[in-house]
């Protein structure tokens, strides 16, 4: 809060200072009101084109990545896990740290829970509650170890694309 240049002297002046307050609280009221009617009506305006553009987005980045998984082995004939095409990148990322994954629809986390409690005790359970640690069951147990309590790991690569990005729509054609 802005410290006052000067402190009502009185009590009708403290009145006269709390009306002027009241009133240019309601002017920011109105005029923020205002504000966003008018962003409301920008909105709107541009909603509709906007999301006809995100479903042609999304169904043009689906098209690539189909291509890209149907042609994987041309495309990465040289060894290399992408491929620079002259209006961006595309290509196939491994997750650096896998994620630990139930092995199938039957194993919720609550079985598997209990499964890592019934053959290791609390050698992979965090306190207070039984909550295992899924980063120590990665770093020592083996795949099958893994797999017989409900559990594997999430390597699959990943599609990716990186588009060369230009300045405007113009500069692309």
């Amino acid at each position: 809060m802005k410290p006052a240049d000067t402190a009502p002297a009185s009590r009708t002046d403290c009145e006269a200072a709390l009306y002027k307050l009241l009133q240019a609280t309601l002017r920011i009221e109105a005029l923020t009101s205002s504000r966003d009617s008018e962003f409301s009506k920008i909105q709107q305006n541009y909603a509709p084109r906007i999301n006809r553009e995100t479903e042609k987005v999304e169904a043009l980045e689906a098209a690539i990545e189909a291509y890209y998984v149907s042609n994987r082995a041309e495309l990465e004939a040289n060894g290399q896990k992408s491929v620079q095409m002259a209006h961006g990148t595309l290509g196939m990322r491994t997750p650096a740290n896998p994620a630990l994954i139930p092995l199938n629809s039957k194993w919720t986390w609550d079985k598997i829970t209990a499964a890592v409690l019934k053959t290791w005790k609390k050698r992979f359970v965090l306190p207070p509650r039984p909550a295992i640690d899924k980063v120590k069951l990665k770093k020592v147990l083996s795949q099958a170890e893994l797999e017989a309590c409900g559990l594997r790991l999430d390597g699959a690569d990943k599609f990716y694309f990186e588009l060369n990005r230009v300045t405007t729509p113009k500069e692309a054609a």
